[in-house]
């Protein structure tokens, strides 16, 4: 196994344990016979430093992409062709960025665990009625997108540690051969975990 996929499915396993709806999500899968890392379009880390937590992907053969910016963070999103994209996400320093929700994640929690994981589906609508009614997953706001739209994303309701949300399942439909994010989409995704 290289380098790449054994960093992957070392944080996707912390992730897994540490996320009550991405277990129950597992789970499921795995009784269909279907492996989980297969269905991961993207993993997110939370840093204080975009240019230094990407070292460590670098050094996989990841290469960046895109960088997306808001009104108190940005973040850049890497590729490595067969492998789920990351994106690593940061507050800007100072005044502008205030009121993100990043640079407090990352003082609770450090930036060497994923915030979320994103899973693509088909059908975000069937699946999200699914995940309800079948696994009982409740999600943190509507759908991001409208039907036919090039990317469409929900977040679940943050697992929670120490009283703060931690971790989120995200499920992303990407239409039209699409293959990047969306920041309008990416802010009110952020926006829906606050507390």
């Amino acid at each position: 196994m290289e380098a790449a996929d054994k960093f992957l499915r070392a944080n996707c396993t912390n992730y897994i344990n540490s996320n009550k709806s991405a277990l129950k999500v597992v789970e499921n899968i795995k009784q269909a016979g279907i492996g989980w890392f297969q269905l991961i379009d993207h993993v997110t880390f939370r840093t204080h430093n975009v240019e230094k937590k990407a070292k460590k992907i670098a050094d996989f053969g990841y290469s960046h992409i895109e960088t997306l910016e808001f009104k108190n963070w940005w973040g850049n999103t890497y590729a490595l062709k067969g492998k789920p994209l990351v994106f690593i996400d940061q507050a800007y320093e100072g005044e502008k960025g205030e009121g993100s929700l990043i640079k407090e994640w990352v003082d609770e929690f450090g930036d060497q665990y994923f915030h979320h994981i994103a899973i693509r589906v088909e059908d975000i609508e069937h699946s999200v009625d699914y995940f309800k009614s079948k696994l009982y997953i409740e999600f943190s706001s509507a759908i991001n997108g409208e039907p036919n739209d090039s990317l469409r994303q929900i977040f679940t309701k943050p697992e929670m540690q120490n009283g703060k949300a931690f971790s989120v399942l995200e499920l992303i439909e990407r239409n039209n051969g699409y293959m990047g994010l969306l920041p309008p989409q990416a802010d009110r995704l952020m926006e829906s975990t606050r507390l």
